[in-house]
């Protein structure tokens, strides 16, 4: 009986499938090839002169500012409203001082698209050309362009963010202490768009540690491109990757935080062609992320089709409001969603498990009786990195306990400050001595506790 049972189950399963599947809404795509006017040449300008100008501009670094103000000088010369925002955040034992960069160009409405790149690197490149100078290049030659045009119908909002590479910080910052992020419809992350060898855009809607980003923005900018005349395709996730970003979403771009926050948002990178995988990974965060392997057709390409579905975007009037895990089919233009998609998942994981008690030919109380035995092994493998995890996790937030102890009372105690890198001239325990004495322990106690 228990060998009958997966044939009508996989049947049901694929019937259930099968029938949940909609159409794609299709949205009437308007932009057309005359109105890009993005030049890769320019770009490709733009991203030398930063690379030249700011090598070593990883997080907390002297050129890191510097590349923040150059940025801020850049988009307010072309008549973009911009603003620092500045913060410090703790990391490796020290303070570690950041600089966003946001640009407004208002439009007729106060709904805004929000486009970030990030103008920090990683600490073991030197140029950090690819990651993120190409995004920071587009976004800036984009700027000249839609300020060098009469006010479009919503607000643009290219935000050049700091931290990327410490888990994007800078984009959920912008997004923590944005006044209202109910008016931010939809956004997009560049990086990684300049090198040599890509030959399309790849799209990643992952959100950071929750969501997972709707379809419709990703099939928007692959109908705008094609739309518009562009070269390169724009490739939405393939059925897996929508499945394992759904079922564990970890961002590694500025769309995540965008995403996790309930925003429509994609994020942009170069497609890899497979013979060249080994040297782009090798690329990846290394000393040789330089200008010699970046190109001005790349830049050009991947600027069009930004240019676009921003295009796209500023020239409608609604926006669909699609939520919950889906499945996008490309190659039929069909969408499963709700209840018919949970049906399929567990359907699944039925199927497989009844196929498990089949295992090996052997009966299934011989294979739970199996499973048993295998229990305390699979424990002893998992138990000890569990463990370790969640101490690892207990010793950050003693740190994180002390140090806001200790900050708390170098600000109310006013005996020393502590700025950048600079440790504390005098010892803890000799700061809490004195805090001690001057407000007692019970106001400490409530310094900390209640310092956000």
């Amino acid at each position: 009986m228990i060998g009958k049972k997966p044939h009508w189950l996989l049947g049901l399963v694929f019937g259930v499938f099968l029938n949940a599947c909609t159409a794609m809404p299709q949205e009437e795509i308007t932009v057309q090839p005359e109105d890009i006017r993005f030049s890769g040449e320019r770009a490709f300008d733009i991203e030398t002169e930063f690379v030249r100008l700011f090598p070593n501009r990883h997080s907390g670094q002297p050129n890191n500012r510097l590349a923040a103000e150059w940025l801020h000088a850049q988009l307010t010369n072309a008549g973009w409203d911009c603003q620092f925002d500045e913060w410090e955040i703790f990391n490796y034992s020290r303070t570690v001082p950041l600089t966003n960069v946001a640009c407004k160009l208002q439009g007729a409405s106060a709904q805004e698209f929000l486009i970030v790149a990030h103008h920090d690197q990683a600490s073991t490149t030197i140029e950090g050309a690819d990651n993120d100078a190409s995004g920071v290049s587009i976004l800036v030659h984009l700027a000249e362009v839609f300020a060098s045009e009469p006010q479009q119908p919503y607000t643009l909002a290219f935000v050049f963010t700091d931290a990327e590479d410490y888990g994007m910080i800078g984009t959920a910052r912008y997004i923590d202490t944005h006044p209202n992020p109910d008016l931010i419809i939809a956004g997009v992350s560049l990086d990684n768009l300049g090198r040599t060898y890509y030959n399309g855009l790849n799209m990643e809607l992952i959100g950071r540690y929750r969501k997972f980003g709707p379809i419709w923005l990703g099939v928007l900018a692959r109908d705008s491109a094609v739309a518009a005349g562009i070269e390169w395709k724009v490739y939405p996730p393939i059925l897996i990757d929508q499945i394992t970003g759904q079922a564990a979403p970890i961002s590694f771009m500025d769309q995540g935080p965008m995403v996790a926050a309930g925003i429509p948002a994609l994020g942009f990178a170069g497609r890899v062609p497979a013979e060249v995988g080994d040297e782009h990974y090798r690329l990846w965060h290394n000393p040789d992320d330089t200008m010699e392997n970046q190109s001005a057709a790349s830049l050009n390409q991947s600027g069009r089709i930004t240019e676009a579905l921003i295009r796209q975007l500023q020239s409608m009037e609604s926006f669909p409001q699609d939520s919950g895990p889906y499945l996008y089919l490309e190659d039929s233009e069909q969408i499963i969603r709700g209840i018919p998609l949970w049906v399929a998942f567990i359907g699944f994981t039925a199927l497989f498990f009844l196929a498990s008690l089949r295992a090996g030919g052997r009966s299934p109380s011989e294979n739970i009786s199996e499973w048993g035995k295998s229990v305390p092994h699979f424990l002893g493998l998992w138990l000890p990195l569990v463990a370790t995890v969640l101490f690892l996790y207990l010793l950050v937030q003693i740190g994180v306990v002390l140090f806001n102890l200790r900050q708390c009372i170098m600000t109310r105690v006013g005996t020393h400050t502590f700025h950048g890198f600079a440790p504390p001239p005098v010892p803890v325990p000799d700061q809490f001595g004195i805090a001690r004495k001057r407000l007692g322990r019970g106001k400490i106690l409530r310094l900390v506790l209640l310092r956000p």
